[in-house]
């Protein structure tokens, strides 16, 4: 049987994703846009195989980390996530997991988090796009309303993405996110529903 190397496999790329999430921690900790990254790893026994001991099968383990950090994103989310694809799906999933704040889904934009974004793909094995598409990548996810301008620099995630927060927390985030849609002049059903042809990308 042909020995799979251990970079073919999606646990090289996990525990690069760990060392990944562990630096951000670092870098992170106790900045204004801390958003509660962290570091715990869980480790689990999982049986990799059998072996024979005087007629009693016994099972052998392998040790197994995880990250204990959790994401919880809602089922409407979908409506989003299957339209968009390359670096829009993947910024987006970049800025949710790693920095959207988890009480106000607001984030910081700047050098340092499209640096991070480099390093993120990097990790993933995905292209690393050039700054010029970074750039019109984020403008793309606002004029797809699956993000908000908050303020120079700042945004913040469509609620209606979030899952597995509390009924009352949910509301706040809606709400605020409709004043901000207020602000703007712009309609609040369109903001927090954009159609199927704009997430598309059809005109």
């Amino acid at each position: 049987m042909k020995k799979i190397s251990l970079k073919n496999t999606s646990k090289y790329m996990i525990n690069n994703l760990h060392e990944f999430q562990s630096k951000l921690y670092l870098n992170h900790k106790g900045t204004k846009y801390d958003n509660l990254i962290s570091t715990k790893f869980t480790k689990y026994d999982v049986v990799v195989s059998h072996k024979n001991e005087s007629g009693i099968i016994k099972p052998e383990y392998e040790n197994l980390t995880l990250s204990s950090k959790n994401i919880s994103l809602s089922t409407e989310s979908l409506c989003f996530f299957v339209h968009l694809n390359g670096h829009n799906k993947n910024l987006l999933l970049f800025l949710i997991s790693f920095h959207a704040n988890k009480e106000t889904l607001i984030f910081n934009w700047d050098s340092s988090v499209i640096n991070e974004y480099f390093n993120f793909c990097e990790t993933l094995e995905l292209e690393v796009p050039t700054l010029k598409v970074v750039l019109e990548t984020i403008k793309k996810l606002a004029s797809k309303k699956v993000i908000t301008n908050v303020s120079r620099r700042v945004y913040m995630l469509n609620p209606i993405l979030i899952g597995g927060i509390k009924e009352n927390e949910k509301k706040k985030l809606l709400n605020n996110y409709s004043k901000y849609a207020l602000l703007k002049k712009k309609v609040t059903h369109d903001e927090l529903y954009p159609t199927i042809y704009n997430l598309k990308g059809v005109k």
